[in-house]
């Protein structure tokens, strides 16, 4: 009974995953390793990546005394996409297993980036830059032994690549090139402009943070998502402006950061996100960045509507953090209302370790971070662009305040 229940269970749940109607996602977030190929075969822990020419997965058994039947591989018909220059994460969670032994990927046409990736249960790889645009085909055959039988299940889906999406202004196309960071958890964007005849299509702006130049920003795309668990693929900046970078950390987690130039004028960046959600289904939002030159002292503070005639305050309170130690720091005290939201922060002099607390979806409730041991004591301006949604103001605002670091206590001596 044990050798059909476990057969069953496996084909129950390839149907699951050949079904039309599971959503199936695709992972484009960098890949902090990726296995280069330095021949035709490489041979990996668990897995056996084969980059020769795809052979038939239902193959005649040249030994007809075999008691290893081999199924007849089903086509999936499941379309997944992916970017030229991109990293790539296909998860096959609606699999049933991946044993760590017998399990192989091919490719038509044969390509030696594809990866099959035990560990995380995906196909994994990088999409190289010069890729051109067309529909690969992955066949992944796998091996399970049940009861001393060895079955062996073959599955195939598509892989469609595309070109690099890109933002448009009249008579002008920028192009993204989206490349990861030594950290491997980023993307910083770079863009190249060549001139069209042709009219642009437009996207619809958002108004997003006011950034200062000379100062680290980071500031959550959560506000400006259709859904909480959308996904952006890419990041195109015009004009260019290769300072500015997108992190993944998960689906609820995904910022715009950088540090601005401090020659830059105040002048305005559009930055186009490529976004893909759950059903795979894509669409692009620009948001508008305003840079405006460093404020030039704490206690700072503009708005952009007002529609009370109650005086707002200029001056805020100033926090200290201890050396060597974490900190919180909540914004009931930095906003005009309660309900406002705190969108993106900025430092001067410029700081890593100052960040936004962003639970998903993206709805800071402070700041958070460690301070390093070997900061240097004194004042650290911190600006708060925050949208208002309250009685007092309503649109962006930004509130100025002071970080003061102090030294970690010592014990006196007896």
């Amino acid at each position: 009974m044990a050798f059909p229940f476990r057969l069953c269970l496996t084909l129950l749940g390839l149907l699951f995953f050949l079904s039309p109607a599971t959503s199936r996602v695709l992972d484009v977030q960098p890949r902090a390793e990726c296995i280069p190929l330095s021949s035709k075969s490489l041979s990996v822990p668990g897995i056996d990546i084969s980059t020769s020419p795809p052979t038939p997965l239902d193959a005649a058994d040249t030994n007809s005394n075999s008691e290893s039947p081999i199924l007849r591989p089903i086509a999936t018909g499941a379309v997944f996409k992916a970017t030229a220059g991109q990293p790539i994460l296909i998860r096959l969670t609606n699999f049933p297993d991946i044993p760590e032994n017998g399990a192989k990927v091919t490719t038509s046409p044969t390509v030696s980036w594809v990866l099959l990736d035990h560990k995380e249960k995906a196909i994994t790889g990088q999409v190289p830059i010069d890729c051109p645009a067309g529909r690969i085909t992955i066949n992944i055959t796998v091996q399970f032994s049940i009861a001393g039988r060895v079955i062996e299940v073959g599955f195939s889906f598509f892989l469609d690549i595309l070109r690099p999406n890109s933002i448009s202004t009249p008579n002008s196309t920028p192009t993204t090139t989206a490349r990861p960071t030594s950290s491997g958890s980023s993307l910083l964007a770079t863009t190249s402009t060549t001139t069209t005849s042709s009219p642009a299509t437009t996207t619809s702006a958002i108004t997003g943070p006011t950034v200062f130049a000379g100062q680290f920003f980071v500031t959550g795309v959560g506000p400006f998502l259709r859904n909480a668990s959308d996904r952006v693929t890419a990041l195109t900046s015009y004009p260019t402006s290769p300072y500015i970078g997108f992190r993944y950390f998960t689906p609820g987690y995904q910022v715009i950061e950088g540090l601005v130039p401090s020659d830059i004028p105040d002048s305005t960046v559009a930055i186009d996100l490529s976004v893909v959600n759950d059903n795979l289904e894509s669409y692009n939002v620009t948001v508008i960045l305003t840079i405006r030159a460093a404020p030039d002292a704490p206690g700072s503070s503009t708005t952009t509507t007002s529609t009370t005639s109650r005086t707002l305050p200029t001056a805020f309170p100033t926090a200290t953090v201890t050396q060597g130690q974490n900190f919180g720091i909540g914004f009931d005290r930095y906003r005009y209302a309660p309900g406002d939201i705190v969108v993106s922060q900025s430092t001067n002099p410029p700081v890593d370790w100052i960040r936004l607390d962003q639970p998903p979806p993206f709805r800071p409730n402070g700041l958070m971070g460690t301070v390093p041991a070997t900061q240097p004591l004194g004042p650290i301006a911190v600006t708060l662009s925050i949208y208002g949604r309250g009685p007092d103001v309503q649109g962006e605002y930004t509130v100025t305040f002071t970080i003061i670091v102090v030294a970690a206590a010592t014990n006196a001596p007896p």
